[in-house]
């Protein structure tokens, strides 16, 4: 999923994964997980957008392929977590643990408020956990093709940039 620059952590906060930030820190909990989620910062896409454009008209290559923009090192739900934990932790607020889905969901309507920010995160959690339940990445096989493997390459999350989502949904 697309997510805010890693720079500052600015993002949507309407996104899902920007109200999934809030809701753990409201909620002091995190979906204990090991399913993988892509989380590809908005800058890294737009560059690589342009790039695709630029590279396709050059190479002659505009002929109708599908670029898939993917992250081959995704991070589990479980790894987020921890990192909303220790990001909750430096800053002096409530201690975090990971929960298991039924748990979480429960707390998470204990919280849901119409209009508040946890709201939105009601249609994506129902009776049974399914987010991230597919472990298959799309190809990028087009894109290593046009860019290189390497400039076709996503940054790789990291724990830092959590943090500054956590900082930008705390607000």
């Amino acid at each position: 999923m697309v997510v805010g620059r890693v720079k500052d952590g600015e993002g949507n906060k309407t996104d899902y994964i920007n109200r999934y930030i809030a809701g753990v820190i409201k909620i002091g909990a995190w979906i204990k997980d090991e399913m993988k989620q892509e989380m590809i910062p908005v800058e890294w896409i737009a560059e690589k957008s342009v790039e695709i454009v630029e590279e396709s008209k050059t190479n002659e290559l505009w002929d109708g392929r599908v670029y898939h923009l993917v992250q081959k090192n995704r991070i589990t739900w479980r790894q987020l977590g921890r990192w909303i934990g220790n990001w909750s932790e430096e800053k002096k607020r409530k201690r975090m643990r990971g929960e298991e889905y039924g748990i979480w969901r429960r707390r998470l309507e204990e919280e849901i408020e119409e209009g508040n920010e946890l709201y939105g995160l009601r249609p994506f959690f129902g009776e049974e956990w399914s987010a991230g339940r597919s472990e298959r990445v799309a190809q990028s096989e087009n894109l290593e093709e046009l860019l290189g493997e390497k400039r076709a390459e996503c940054m790789e999350m990291t724990e830092e940039a959590v943090w500054k989502y956590c900082d930008f949904n705390s607000k």
